[in-house]
C-alpha cells in the first residue's frame, strides 16, 4: 500500500510522469531480465534438433575428436578382444595388421558420414558403423589378402555396431536424466 501511495502522490507531483521510485535505465534492466527469464523457460526449450525439426530439449553435445576417439577406442577393443578369443599373440605387429584396416575405415566414414558435424546423430552414426565395417572388410580382404568368412562378418558387424552406438546411446541416455532433473 506504501508503494501505491508513494507512486500515486509521485505521479501527483509530477503531473503523471513518475513510475514508483523506478528509474528509466532500471526499468529497462528488469525489463530485460524478465524477457530473458521467459526466453529461457519458453522460447530456448525449442531448439532445431539434428535432423532440421524441432525438438524440446536441445541435443546433446560431444566433441567431435572425443567422438572419433570412443569410435577409435571401440575398434582397439574389438581387434584385442578378437585376438585374445583366437589366441593370437603376433605383438603389435599383428594388432596393426588387424586394426589398420577398420582403422583407415572408420576414417573415411567420419568423413562420408559428416560425422564431426553431429557425433552423436544416428542416421550419421549407423552410416559410419556400415562404411567402417564394409569397407575395413574389403581393405582386409584385398590388401592383407585374408579370405572372406561370413562368420567374422557377422561378429564385426555385432561388435563394432554395438560398440559404436553404444557409447552413444549411453551419452543419449545421462543426458536425458540429467535433464529430466532440472
Amino acid at each position: 500500500m506504501a508503494a501505491a501511495s508513494r507512486w500515486s502522490s509521485g505521479v501527483a507531483l509530477t503531473g503523471g510522469d513518475a513510475s514508483p521510485d523506478v528509474s528509466e535505465a532500471s526499468f529497462w534492466r528488469r525489463r530485460a531480465a524478465i524477457i530473458h527469464v521467459v526466453r529461457r523457460r519458453f522460447v530456448a526449450p525449442a531448439v532445431r534438433g539434428e535432423t532440421g525439426g524441432v525438438t524440446l530439449t536441445p541435443e546433446p553435445r560431444v566433441r567431435p575428436w572425443l567422438a572419433a576417439l570412443a569410435d577409435m577406442a571401440v575398434l582397439v577393443v574389438f581387434v584385442v578382444v578378437g585376438r585374445r578369443s583366437h589366441h593370437e599373440d603376433a605383438g603389435v605387429a599383428g594388432f596393426l595388421r588387424v586394426w589398420w584396416p577398420f582403422a583407415l575405415a572408420l576414417v573415411v566414414a567420419w568423413s562420408v558420414a559428416g560425422l564431426w558435424r553431429a557425433p552423436l546423430a544416428w542416421g550419421r552414426v549407423v552410416a559410419a558403423w556400415l562404411v567402417t565395417v564394409g569397407l575395413g572388410m574389403t581393405l582386409r580382404i584385398v590388401i592383407e589378402e585374408r579370405e572372406f568368412k561370413i562368420a567374422f562378418l557377422i561378429v564385426t558387424l555385432v561388435f563394432v555396431g554395438a560398440g559404436m552406438l553404444g557409447w552413444r546411446a549411453i551419452v543419449r541416455w545421462r543426458r536425458a536424466r540429467v535433464v529430466a532433473r532440472t
